[in-house]
């Protein structure tokens, strides 16, 4: 499919941007980053399209994406499980949210392990784990391993921002139809 890795950084609306690198199965991550990107960028045709989608998901105009996503590649070294928790993540409808009690009852698991697999999912917002709070109504968790301690708060106020995000255009899509 693709002979050279690329990457690239799009800003979102609230305060962070989000880190693309893609290889030869598609797009490899999109991470959530909280710092500038200090990685100077090296685009290729599938960055500038995940760029673009992001673009309009952040505009309201995306509700869904359409990219080739490298971990659900033939020979993506994921578990079986953590597979099992993002193809659940991708059902979950825009505008939506899951407890990870439900999400574990699709996926099979532990709220607790749905957890795990949320904070390792390599494709934030492609793959929506931000839709997954906890049973008590709160956030539950965001950014995976690099939203502990007092950074955990502004990673939090970014899943806020994408399920409010979320919230209005799914307002607005019924407004309309």
């Amino acid at each position: 499919m693709l002979r050279t890795a690329g990457y690239q950084a799009v800003a979102a609306p609230f305060g962070a941007h989000f880190e693309i690198t893609s290889g030869p199965g598609g797009i490899e991550a999109v991470r959530l980053s909280l710092r500038r990107p200090r990685r100077r960028e090296a685009a290729n045709f599938l960055t500038r399209a995940a760029a673009e989608q992001l673009r309009e998901y952040f505009a309201g105009e995306r509700a869904a994406f359409d990219l080739p996503l490298a971990p659900f590649a033939a020979g993506a070294a994921h578990s079986a499980y953590r597979l099992r928790v993002w193809r659940a993540l991708l059902d979950i409808p825009y505008g939506a949210t899951r407890t990870y009690a439900e999400l574990a009852a699709a996926a099979g698991g532990s709220a607790r392990s749905v957890g795990g697999a949320n904070g390792a999912n390599p494709l934030c917002v492609l793959v929506p784990c931000h839709r997954v709070v906890a049973s008590g109504g709160g956030l539950g968790g965001y950014g995976g391993p690099g939203a502990r301690g007092p950074r955990r708060a502004r990673f939090l106020a970014v899943k806020r921002a994408l399920l409010e995000l979320e919230a209005a255009g799914a307002v607005s899509a019924a407004a309309a139809g």
